[in-house]
């Protein structure tokens, strides 16, 4: 009896029909993703504003044309990577596992994405058009402020190098810090939920019991939490989740102050339907250093647009592009999302 192709290629290849169609399942899910005209993980949609995730802070190398680009919802040059993306799902496993972990033990105080609530907590800045997503704002036991959690995956050898030398970081820890101290900064103005918690065991009381055992019953009282000014950046190794390296990280009301102008110009020039300048203007190596070397809009069209001298958004090669990956793509109707979210 002659052998089938797809046994053949399993000899050959040392692998079952399980990894190519495992593979092929991620390929497809990431093709579709790349051409969906509107994500909306916290309930609007991801476009339409600033994230805390790129505040800037007082540090000038973060780019506001590539925030701005960003508010007309481009497409990147490629989808993700299949390997990327799973330890993007890792990543959100893991904060996810410890959500419900921390919820069960009565002190979430943020959204329990793996309960009842669909999205996380939201925050936001109307103003300069800034929204959030804190991973955890939880309450310890006894504590009345709460405290701001936001969690990174590495690898196991970065964790053990930050446990041994905390100035050892991964590369985008500058970003990470930045991301933080903009939840805390917003959390501190607008976060301060009335809870009840039990005298017993100090953890929150969502149904007729506390998140701790005791022997006895609870005893139930009303707190008005105290805003957060702090938190902690923490790191869990992808091979040994519990190995961490955690940051301590205070509320910095500089920080705010420092971003905020800047978020303002990027939403004029919004408001304008202009580009802004480049972030380096005028050095010759703008697109090979820092995060520009990263960005997913240099090649597609942010260096067509410098070079072609593009002033208007609205005409930019972004548009040209997009639509050839997302056929229903209309720039004018994207930007009226942003400006009437915000209106």
């Amino acid at each position: 009896m002659g052998m089938s192709r797809e046994v053949l290629w399993g000899l050959v290849a040392d692998a079952t029909v399980v990894e190519p169609l495992l593979l092929s399942v991620y390929e497809e899910e990431l093709k579709k993703d790349w051409k969906e005209e509107d994500k909306s993980p916290h309930g609007q949609s991801w476009h339409t504003s600033f994230h805390a995730s790129a505040f800037p802070g007082d540090d000038d190398s973060v780019c506001g044309r590539a925030q701005v680009y960003g508010l007309m919802n481009p497409a990147p040059e490629k989808p993700f990577e299949p390997w990327l993306k799973s330890w993007f799902d890792l990543g959100r496993n893991l904060e996810h596992d410890w959500v419900r972990r921390l919820s069960a033990a009565g002190v979430l105080l943020s959204a329990d994405v793996t309960g009842e609530d669909e999205f996380q907590t939201g925050l936001s800045v109307p103003e300069i058009w800034l929204t959030g997503s804190p991973d955890l704002i939880i309450l310890p036991p006894f504590y009345k402020k709460a405290h701001v959690i936001e969690v990174k995956t590495t690898s196991h050898e970065k964790v053990l190098n930050m446990q041994t030398e905390p100035a050892n970081v991964p590369y985008s820890h500058a970003k990470y810090l930045r991301q933080i101290k903009t939840y805390i900064a917003i959390a501190h103005e607008k976060f301060a939920p009335t809870v009840m918690i039990c005298r017993r065991s100090g953890t929150l009381i969502k149904t007729d019991k506390c998140g701790r055992m005791h022997k006895r019953d609870c005893d139930p009282v009303i707190l008005a939490v105290i805003p957060p000014d702090d938190g902690t950046l923490i790191y869990s190794s992808r091979e040994e989740p519990l190995k961490t390296a955690s940051y301590y990280v205070p509320y910095d009301p500089e920080h705010m102050k420092a971003g905020i102008p800047k978020l303002e110009a990027w939403r004029d020039y919004f408001i304008k339907d202009e580009i802004p300048p480049h972030v380096r203007e005028g050095e010759s190596t703008k697109w090979s250093e820092g995060e520009c070397k990263f960005c997913d809009w240099k090649k597609p069209f942010c260096k067509t647009d410098y070079k072609n001298k593009t002033k208007k958004l609205t005409e930019s090669a972004l548009v040209s592009h997009t639509k050839k990956i997302r056929k229903n793509y209309d720039p004018i109707k994207t930007r009226n999302a942003v400006l009437e979210r915000w209106r």
